[in-house]
């Protein structure tokens, strides 16, 4: 368990090396989306483990998984962030200077905010499948499932002061100097590409931007329909960033 700033204690997996090579070798701080828990990512997190041959942190959020219960809410789930990046540098056996960060759906919310948090602490961002913020994703919802078209444009200015969580990934991207690794499915079912585009073209002062994508990768499967190029492009990325 890793306990968080206002003393909630999250649930956690670390899967390292072997001796000779935690200590040396990247870590890779993976953040779930919304679904599920750590439970359902052990897929990824052992092709990210073999592939890239990278230490791997699997976190659940408060009230996922084993974690204790507590409200869900964009300040929570960013203490929880951060105490696992705080929980990483702690420990003597890794190299704090090789700490990675992937975020899925909710999980590329959560990786961009503690990035903006924490400058100099992360050696790179990859984001896979992220909105742009959620009141974007609420009219996405409102066009798509209730067809009010152009109805739901007038909304927008309501679901900005109403709803609790906003995640503006969007306001915080183009802040980012750390390097980023931009992940999209292109047969995303739940968060349109166009969202991701959006977050690759406004990344302009980030030290190297990349982006990989997946003509048929869906919103929760694009590692697995991406196969070796998926990992591949994440071992380059991470590569670059250590020689």
């Amino acid at each position: 368990m890793i306990r968080t700033s206002d003393g909630v204690n999250i649930h956690a997996w670390f899967i390292t090396q072997d001796d000779k090579q935690k200590g040396v070798c990247p870590t890779i701080i993976f953040f779930h989306g919304n679904a599920g828990n750590i439970g359902y990512r052990t897929p990824n997190a052992r092709s990210l483990y073999t592939q890239t041959g990278s230490n791997v942190l699997l976190v659940d959020y408060r009230s996922y998984g084993n974690s204790d219960e507590a409200t869900l809410t964009e300040p929570g789930l960013r203490r929880d962030a951060q105490a696992a990046l705080e929980w990483c540098r702690a420990r003597s056996d890794i190299d704090p200077k090789k700490i990675f960060v992937l975020g899925s759906s909710l999980g590329g919310a959560v990786s961009i905010a503690l990035a903006h948090s924490n400058p100099d602490k992360i050696a790179g961002l990859i984001i896979e499948n992220t909105f742009t913020s959620i009141s974007d994703m609420a009219l996405v919802l409102i066009q798509d499932r209730i067809k009010l078209g152009r109805i739901a444009t007038g909304l927008k200015g309501f679901l900005f002061f109403f709803l609790t969580n906003r995640w503006e990934n969007y306001r915080l991207v183009p802040q980012l100097r750390v390097p980023i690794l931009f992940i999209s499915g292109l047969a995303d079912e739940l968060i349109p590409p166009a969202h991701m585009r959006r977050l690759y073209d406004l990344a302009t002062n980030s030290k190297q931007r990349l982006i990989h994508l997946v003509p048929e990768g869906d919103h929760n499967g694009t590692f697995h329909v991406g196969g070796q190029a998926y990992y591949d492009a994440i071992q380059q990325f991470i590569s670059s960033l250590l020689h």
